[in-house]
């Protein structure tokens, strides 16, 4: 199967773009001038290797950024990346799965770029059913039958209709999946999917508000009739830089932020057996 070549100027421009760097702001980042940077970008000139590794350092990229980079100056070959099925991933799969698990009542879960859900522990089921305990959330927002938690957030079916003050969260949300979008197609896709929900027009967040990085930790609330859960929702990337599948691979924890929400997960757990 023949690999799609990808031109050095255009990926270069994204990654410039994204940052809301002008050419010579880039420039300055990585000791060139803006004249290089131009016809780096119009493809008048190819890169050496001196400016790549001048440029992935200005750009503050990671492993399969600069992967990519690399690729479309024609140093590297792009890796194709492993698949989350495949036997190899089998010890990470396990290793998270225990992961998720040790978080109990915590609701946590692991995804991909795009959003799909890869695994998740029974705190999440658990608080989706007291949200709304005669709908299958998952079901009702899930796209083409695929789990996706952008989805599940975002969707007018999902939780965004349980979220207090979405105005603050929603705008967090929609950068860490533009974000992810820079490298993926699958993420770009959710991202232009999940954009025409109510929920998402609503915040009113620019493409270039949306490149801005992203919080470490976003705050959620979500109230009920009878209930209010407040979490600090926290983000981990499994595995090393190199490893574009791993780095791919997101873990998030609801972590409750204050001591009525960790009571009301501790009451939503199933009793353990005697």
């Amino acid at each position: 199967m023949k690999q799609e070549t990808v031109a050095f100027g255009p990926v270069l421009a994204r990654y410039r773009r994204a940052l809301r760097l002008s050419q010579e702001g880039l420039g300055m980042r990585c000791d060139l001038s803006q004249r290089h940077i131009s016809f780096l970008e119009t493809g008048r000139a190819q890169p050496g290797r001196q400016a790549l590794r001048k440029l992935v350092a200005g750009l503050g990229l990671s492993g399969s950024e600069a992967a990519m980079l690399l690729a479309a100056a024609g140093l590297r070959a792009a890796r194709h990346p492993l698949r989350w099925n495949d036997g190899v991933m089998a010890p990470i799969r396990d290793s998270l799965a225990r992961l998720v698990d040790k978080y109990e009542p915590w609701p946590s879960y692991v995804f991909a770029a795009d959003g799909t859900v890869l695994l998740r522990n029974s705190g999440v089921d658990r608080l989706l059913d007291w949200l709304s305990p005669d709908r299958c959330l998952w079901s009702e927002t899930a796209a083409d039958g695929t789990l996706n938690i952008f989805d599940l957030s975002l969707h007018p079916a999902g939780v965004s209709q349980w979220l207090v003050e979405p105005e603050r969260t929603v705008p967090h949300i929609l950068r860490r999946l533009r974000n992810a979008a820079r490298n993926d197609a699958g993420a770009r896709r959710t991202f232009e999917r999940v954009s025409r929900y109510p929920a998402a027009r609503a915040a009113r967040i620019t493409e270039e508000e949306c490149a801005d990085d992203p919080a470490a930790v976003i705050m959620e609330c979500y109230r009920t009739q009878d209930r209010t859960f407040r979490f600090h929702a926290t983000l981990a990337h499994f595995g090393a830089a190199e490893d574009r599948t791993a780095e791919n691979i997101t873990i998030e924890t609801l972590i409750p932020a204050d001591t009525e929400t960790a009571a009301a997960l501790e009451s939503l757990s199933p009793v353990p057996a005697a």
